[in-house]
């Protein structure tokens, strides 16, 4: 937003007499930020070639996708990262495609690597190209619904108080994402430039700069300024009330267009890309009638590591029509009850994440590491002989099931926790709103509270922060935040109470109703996630599926297919050999028991990629940024992938075996 741009403010001199909660702020906006991966790659290649892209110009639309993506490099530099994403492929495969020649190999035979090598660069580019217009996309649609909260609270506090100054201030102090963050510029500008004649100016100017990411936002703020110019109370409140219903609405109707537009077309790329798979990889032995050899482990290798960065860059892409989804339970890395990141705990100590699954990893392939040696012999090489490089497989996705379970299983309790204090939350603020309203005071009214939820963990907290009001003499505010340890408190439940415990100070009834509206609130947005949920839910479930199911059963059939046409090969030679014929013309280029074992390692271990890329894309859409249902999802289907796969690859060797 050009009228907010960060780079017209200027970090205030130490000694500049300002409040600190206008420096802080401040020095949140303008603090130093660690550069991301795609800027680090950007720079590394403008040392490369940065002299070949210094004189480079890029236009309009790219820098502005650059900015909104919060990606801070220089033209040069981004040209050059451009050209180093085709280069690194394409050098790799030449480099080996000249070693495989130097090395005696076959000219024409071995083409493909740097064709493959190029195609694969070709990708790169298109993703490096494509992914700020992505993370732009998708930043956009984060600050759709943090903008929900955003509003709500605006709402909340215009409704028990026509104090728009306030109420701006306390919205833009209590709320994260970008309305937040261009509220608190704006107030900045405010004060200490004049920029803006009043607050009623300021919100002015926001609404009009959101109407490009959100129209529904821009309605909700000039619904509330409405609100502020009406003489009779009871239409500024319907005005109030309205703003909240509004984004709500806005961010279900995006839902439902979003989902369609995810939907339809990573349903063809699954279904063209299993299409893919066995054309290229099952099929490849017929390409022997016109006299092309790609029965080779370095060309399935390479359309392997094709299918990886292809899927990569198309969920990349796709992510860009991620609808906006309603989160109002996460856990954040800092919470004292979860232990460092990275670090897990057991037996009371803190130990690296990935030390077990890396240990799971070993023991899980060591058979298969045995088999690779032929080592045969005894009971465990009987095992390992048996199962081939199966091992392999099951290890990956061993690891990745254990090292998601470690991650996850506290975190998924806790967070269960919470969920349930959310909702007792909604209770117990309706109830303390309707015993205030009755006369009680607030101390007394939670710990009737507390009595009636008896067996709630939020009870405890209740009848402790009753006992410190009633005892000490605290206010609200000094009880529930100041003198507290523990866990933190939902950022959207500790917005509402700081201001309850501001309206408290005027009135004690007003306190009560505002705790009785915070409570609808709260309802309305737990129904309204819920709702969001079962629909995201409802479309990813066939994607999921396929990606689960299909893809590892396409993989091992396009194994099964190279080794049945291997194996009738091998039964024609012997049979022509009988008759007395020297050679056969077709079918030319077979592969050995140890080849075909090495393939089907080669797609286990796609299959399982693949469904991890899958995985990740479907928890972005759910809840992006949640790292449980990210690691919840993943696991789930790299185990079902690798236990598919494996299903299918013994029974279609039964029904090979059964048809001989």
């Amino acid at each position: 937003m050009a009228s907010l741009a960060e780079k017209d403010l200027k970090p205030l001199p130490e000694r500049f007499p300002v409040p600190s909660d206008v420096r802080q702020a401040l020095q949140r906006i303008l603090g130093p930020r660690k550069k991301g991966f795609y800027e680090k790659f950007c720079f590394a290649a403008g040392r490369v070639f940065g002299v070949f892209t210094k004189n480079s110009k890029l236009s309009q639309k790219t820098l502005r996708n650059l900015k909104e993506a919060g990606i801070k490099v220089e033209p040069r530099e981004w040209a050059a990262g451009l050209i180093l994403s085709l280069t690194i492929p394409a050098l790799f495969s030449v480099l080996v495609w000249l070693w495989i020649i130097l090395s005696g190999g076959d000219f024409l035979g071995s083409l493909y690597l740097p064709i493959a090598g190029f195609l694969i660069g070709g990708i790169l580019m298109m993703a490096f190209q494509s992914y700020p217009v992505s993370v732009a996309a998708q930043r956009r649609a984060d600050a759709q619904a943090k903008a929900i909260g955003t509003v709500m609270l605006l709402s909340f506090s215009l409704y028990h108080r026509p104090d728009l100054r306030g109420a701006t201030v306390q919205a833009a102090d209590m709320s994260e994402g970008k309305l937040a963050e261009d509220l608190q510029k704006g107030l900045l500008e405010l004060e200490e430039r004049r920029r803006y004649d009043t607050v009623r100016h300021l919100l002015t100017v926001v609404a009009n700069d959101w109407g490009e990411i959100d129209d529904s936002v821009r309605q909700a703020i000039f619904d509330l300024l409405r609100s502020t110019g009406a003489k009779e109370e009871a239409a500024r409140l319907a005005d109030v009330a309205k703003a909240p219903e509004r984004v709500l609405e806005g961010a279900e109707e995006q839902l439902t267009n979003r989902l369609n537009r995810l939907i339809l077309p990573t349903l063809a790329f699954l279904t063209f890309s299993s299409l893919a798979i066995i054309s290229v990889v099952g099929l490849s032995p017929i390409f022997g009638v016109i006299g092309l050899n790609f029965v080779d482990l370095k060309f399935f290798a390479a359309i392997a590591l094709g299918l990886i960065v292809a899927f990569l860059a198309f969920t990349q892409l796709m992510l860009g029509n991620r609808p906006a989804t309603i989160q109002i339970q996460s856990l954040p890395e800092d919470d004292p009850r979860l232990p460092p990141p990275g670090k897990f705990t057991i037996f009371g100590r803190k130990i690296p994440l990935l030390i077990i699954p890396i240990i799971v990893f070993a023991a899980v392939a060591w058979p298969g590491v045995l088999y690779l040696i032929g080592e045969n012999g005894g009971p465990l090489g009987f095992i390992s002989f048996s199962f081939s490089t199966f091992w392999f497989v099951w290890a990956v996705a061993a690891a990745i099931g254990v090292y998601a379970y470690l991650y996850v299983s506290g975190r998924t309790k806790i967070r269960e926790e919470e969920r349930r204090k959310l909702v007792d939350w909604g209770n117990a603020l309706n109830t303390i709103g309707s015993r205030m309203l009755d006369g009680k005071p607030m101390p007394q009214a939670m710990d009737e509270a507390a009595n009636l939820m008896a067996g709630s963990p939020l009870a405890v907290e209740l009848k402790e922060v009753s006992r410190r009001m009633g005892y000490y003499g605290m206010n609200l505010q000094e009880a529930m935040f100041e003198r507290r340890s523990g866990s933190p408190y939902n950022p959207m439940i500790k917005s509402f109470l700081q201001i309850i415990s501001r309206i408290r100070r005027d009135s004690e009834a007003a306190a009560g109703r505002a705790c009785m509206m915070a409570a609808e609130f709260l309802r309305t947005l737990h129904r309204v996630e819920r709702r969001f949920r079962e629909r995201i839910d409802e479309a990813m479930g066939n994607l999921w599926l396929v990606a689960a199911v299909l893809i590892p059963v396409v993989c091992a059939m396009s194994v099964w297919v190279m080794d049945f046409m291997s194996g009738m090969k091998f039964s024609m030679a012997a049979q022509a050999a009988t008759a007395g014929v020297t050679g056969i013309p077709f079918l030319i280029g077979v592969m050995s028991v140890m080849e075909i074992a090495l393939l089907r390692l080669i797609m286990g271990i796609t299959a399982v990629a693949l469904s991890f890329i899958i995985a990740r894309y479907i928890a972005n859409i759910r809840a992006a940024g949640d790292q449980v249902e990210l690691w919840s999802s993943v696991a789930k289907s790299a185990l079902v992938s690798a236990a598919i796969f494996t299903v299918t690859s013994f029974l279609l060797t039964l029904i090979t075996v059964g048809g001989g």
